[in-house]
């Protein structure tokens, strides 16, 4: 997760965040009230509940387009969690709370994604360690996700050398 979460109030007007998300190039922020996160603000909110209504961004509060109830997931949870939320709610973005449900830090379907072939890696390793046949074919067909050489994402992903490599990373290992 990323711990830092840039946030706005619920009272913040839709150009402050929109501001803020130009700034820190980031597609969204996370209302938080009284250390709460509340609310989720995307730049598809800014499309579909300002701009197209035609709403002045200057005057317009936080609050009255953001997403919400917001989707959390506790600091203690599992990546597996994660993805089953992603997937259950149809999100990109995945606040995470602690035990008292602060917002300590973001989630994102593409440090998910990006993590991959590491997460098969260590699954390989543990399933070798104790002797456990893995669940998926390691040498047979192509595996989607992202190459751990070059970080592109590929449908074509194969075991070379222990690393998920794309067509190109395995044509230079070779």
């Amino acid at each position: 997760m990323n711990k830092g979460v840039v946030v706005v109030s619920p009272r913040d007007t839709v150009e402050k965040a929109a501001k803020l998300m130009a700034r820190y190039n980031i597609g969204s922020v996370i209302v938080v009230d009284k250390g709460k996160a509340v609310g989720i603000l995307t730049e598809r909110d800014i499309v579909r509940r300002v701009v197209s209504k035609n709403r002045d961004s200057r005057k317009t509060r936080v609050k009255t387009v953001m997403s919400h109830p917001l989707k959390v997931i506790s600091a203690r949870a599992y990546v597996e969690d994660a993805v089953k939320a992603f997937k259950k709610y149809n999100i990109k973005r995945l606040p995470v709370v602690n035990d008292k449900g602060m917002l300590i830090g973001i989630l994102t379907d593409s440090e998910i994604i990006s993590t991959y072939p590491a997460y098969i890696n260590l699954i390989k390793e543990s399933s070798i360690l104790e002797g456990v046949p893995l669940p998926y074919p390691t040498n047979e067909g192509p595996i989607s996700g992202v190459c751990e050489e070059c970080g592109t994402y590929s449908d074509d992903l194969r075991w070379v050398n222990g690393k998920l490599l794309c067509p190109v990373c395995r044509e230079e290992e070779e």
